[in-house]
């Protein structure tokens, strides 16, 4: 059986019928000639599956119609994260731009930090109910530049709840103290407030970039940010039903700072994004190295009926935080483990009273994170 390698490049003229027959003529001669002159080409290709521009758009788009039929839920999700951090401060020799280069010597301060976020989650967006309870632990140590700790640890702690039935008017949430406030129709906030709030990721972001926020029109954002076919720059197949796609972006066309590079890899078989890589596309002077992933990201899908859901997703980053008011350089890791219980079925309206804030034991059960330690789930 023959294998090879091949990239669709994404031209403007598309829609020019002579244009892409010629297209398609090039990519075959060149296609032939790798195959001429390169053998070990013929053993570098494992997809036989033959995908154009319109047809991997056209996946995206269904990515999409498929995101958007997620109306009512019920899911556990568990987000650790384990961030290890240097001491920074401003270069002030450099005065284009905010660098920040690591304290050296005996100010030299690492931090390491780790929290896991445990969040059970049921939504109804037809009938604006929800229910959130989260459960946040974790510890933060600083040491000094001969690794000695300094300090104690400083434990992170966290519980909150928060339910509501919009068209009942009513609603309660449950402070980290205990106390139980109630909600009346004019306080109920909108479902994507309260779940950006309580910090709950978003899943329908899942394997597409490392933010998932529910507000802002972040999964609209995201679809235009994909079919921007000004910024796609080529299609590129790297394996069995999995095609690359790279951009090339300008966030602001006046500040070449700001220009980002990207690669998605999409699962065309599945039709689910499995793969984000951010990029800085730009270069200071005099630099010369090999620039660095601003973030990377995979995700693992399974199937409930016919609705395709993240289970399992990794994310790899750079981030600045601060602590004692120093800034820290962290990189950053972070799994997130989700089951989901159902999906597009009508949920309980118990699910979304007040009496499930006053019950610890039931709160205890629903955030019990076993499920995820399960070989199979």
């Amino acid at each position: 059986m023959v294998r090879f390698g091949f990239v669709i490049w994404c031209g403007r003229d598309h829609a020019n019928t002579s244009g892409v027959k010629g297209m398609r003529i090039s990519n075959l001669l060149i296609v032939v000639a790798i195959l001429l002159l390169s053998p070990q080409a013929l053993f570098s290709q494992t997809n036989e599956l033959s995908v154009d521009r319109e047809h991997l758009l056209g996946c995206i788009e269904a990515h999409f119609a498929n995101l958007s039929t997620w109306q009512q839920g019920d899911f556990l999700i568990r987000i650790r994260v384990l961030s290890d951090g240097r001491y920074v401060r401003r270069n002030e020799t450099v005065q284009h731009m905010k660098q920040l280069d690591p304290v050296e010597g005996a100010d030299a301060i690492s931090a390491v930090v780790e929290t896991t976020q445990i969040h059970r989650v049921r939504f109804d967006f037809e009938r604006k109910n929800l229910f959130v309870a989260n459960r946040i632990s974790g510890s933060q140590q600083l040491f000094d530049s001969l690794d000695r700790e300094i300090g104690e640890p400083r434990h992170i702690a966290d519980d909150r709840v928060i339910v509501f039935d919009t068209s009942k008017g009513i609603g309660a949430i449950r402070n980290q103290a205990g106390r139980v406030g109630l909600l009346n129709e004019n306080q109920i906030p909108t479902m994507e407030f309260a779940l950006d709030r309580h910090g709950v990721p978003n899943p329908a972001l899942f394997g597409m970039q490392s933010s998932s926020r529910w507000g802002d029109n972040s999964v609209q954002r995201r679809y235009d940010f994909l079919l921007n076919e000004e910024e796609l720059v080529s299609i590129t197949n790297v394996g069995r039903d999995l095609y690359r796609m790279f951009y090339r972006h300008k966030m602001n066309p006046n500040d070449p700072r700001t220009r980002i590079r990207s690669y998605a890899d999409w699962d065309v078989k599945r039709q689910v994004p499995v793969k984000f890589t951010f990029y800085s596309d730009y270069r200071a002077e005099g630099f010369a190295g090999e620039s660095k992933p601003i973030s990377v990201g995979t995700a693992d899908w399974i199937s409930l009926g016919n609705t395709n859901l993240p289970r399992t997703v990794r994310i790899s980053q750079g981030k600045i935080g601060s602590i004692d008011e120093r800034q820290f350089s962290f990189q950053q890791e972070t799994t997130i483990d989700v089951h989901w219980f159902s999906i597009n079925e009508e949920l309980p309206e118990e699910h979304f009273e007040e009496a499930v804030v006053h019950d610890r034991a039931l709160l205890d059960k629903l955030l019990s994170d076993e499920i995820l330690d399960a070989k199979e789930r």
